[in-house]
């Protein structure tokens, strides 16, 4: 059985595997180390269904084995315990001592340089107190895999700048659809009308429900025969 096996799979194997070619043809070294690679594989494959792995068979197939895998968490850990995240903060430390060396205690410089020491003291803190993973780099990584553990980190931020951005969004549309009705809306949309503006932003925390009342009922998306295009 074994013999056939070997018949069937070796051609595969030294089709694969780079040739002795003629002295006027050449191949790139990219081609001649993919061809490698690939007989390794090959190789390899051979000898595990014939069951043997032969010290050969694992040489041939090196090359293979050392292909990029997926990326795990193997090159981030905690922060609390990064090496190079805590050599970020005694830099960054330092740093803003030395600054503070400068200046006479309780002078304005001083009293701004503590004050951001204490910021960047707090924030070392916070992120070794968290769950944040940093990297080679001693930085924080976020982890947007969809690991609940990691969740906070990247899905309810990105939820609140999407909530931000269509709050910001929709209140200055309704802005301008209040003020198209006016007797100058041209002047109203230069020079804000304050009172209104305040009016609207304040009432439009739930543009989520009225966007989409809107687009049930069709006003959500302008005719194209109101859109203005300008002239080519």
């Amino acid at each position: 059985m074994k013999a056939v096996l070997l018949a069937l799979l070796a051609p595969a194997a030294l089709g694969l595997a780079p040739t002795r070619v003629a002295p006027r043809m050449s191949l790139k070294p990219e081609t001649a180390a993919a061809l490698g690679k690939a007989a390794g594989a090959a190789a390899l494959g051979a000898a595990l269904v014939l069951g043997d792995v032969s010290p050969a068979a694992a040489a041939a197939a090196a090359p293979a084995a050392k292909q990029p895998g997926p990326i795990q968490y193997a090159q981030l850990e905690d922060c609390a315990t990064s090496k190079n995240f805590a050599k970020r903060q005694r830099k960054t430390v330092a740093t803003l001592e030395g600054r503070l060396k400068k200046y006479e205690p309780g002078s304005p410089p001083y009293l701004a340089l503590q004050q951001t020491l204490d910021q960047a003291n707090n924030r070392f803190k916070r992120y070794a107190d968290s769950d944040l993973l940093c990297g080679k780099d001693g930085l924080p990584h976020l982890v947007v895999d969809g690991n609940p553990v990691h969740l906070a980190e990247f899905v309810f931020p990105g939820i609140g700048f999407l909530y931000t951005a269509g709050y910001i969004g929709s209140a200055g549309r309704k802005y301008v659809k209040t003020v198209a009705k006016t007797k100058n809306p041209a002047e109203k949309e230069i020079i804000i009308d304050v009172p209104l503006a305040l009016t609207i932003m304040l009432s439009n925390y739930l543009w989520p429900r009225d966007a989409y009342a809107e687009f049930i009922k069709g006003d959500f998306v302008a005719d194209a025969d109101e859109i203005t295009v300008s002239p080519r």
